[in-house]
């Protein structure tokens, strides 16, 4: 896949909160809730099947090797 698909995926999933927003605040859902699963649930589900690919298992050790202790940095700026 190009690298540009990458780069409009942040994009697709900021301009579709406005609208799932708008449908989700009508039916009484709290924005907590709507923050929560269009910035937290919704992308992490999309991204979480590319993570998962063979090429990705099969270099695991190397992509450990390469983090290092930096896997814990790099977790917690994942949830920022």
């Amino acid at each position: 896949m190009p690298a540009f698909i990458y780069l409009l995926l942040p994009i697709f999933f900021w301009s579709g909160q406005l609208h799932l927003g708008r449908l989700t605040v009508s039916d009484g859902m709290t924005l907590f809730s709507i923050s929560f699963l269009t910035l937290e649930v919704l992308p992490a589900s999309i991204i979480l099947p590319f993570c998962l690919l063979k090429s990705m298992w099969r270099e695991r050790e190397i992509i450990a090797k390469e983090t290092g202790l930096y896997w814990f940095f790099l977790a917690w700026l994942g949830i920022l």
